[in-house]
């Protein structure tokens, strides 16, 4: 999967479990700062993530997102292995 395919499924993501708009969600958007993300939302969110790309995402490795971006990078980093 690419990377825009792997974004777009991401956007559907925060938009459905967090009710984020689609336009405000980009690559340099602070999970947190920016998005008003809690950490119920972010829980939830790998949840789906996980769901939906058939991947595992351990507690160490969700520590370093912060960013829109930082998601799909290891999204897409996990899915290469």
């Amino acid at each position: 999967m690419n990377r825009q395919n792997t974004k777009i499924k991401l956007v559907t993501i925060l938009n459905s479990v967090c009710g984020i708009n689609e336009k405000m969600i980009c690559e340099s958007k602070h999970l947190v700062d920016d998005l008003a993300m809690d950490s119920l939302d972010l829980i939830d969110t790998i949840f789906e993530v996980e769901d939906e790309f058939m991947i595992k995402i351990e507690g160490e490795q969700i520590k370093k997102v912060k960013t829109f971006g930082d998601m799909i990078d290891l999204v897409m980093k996990i899915m290469e292995k």
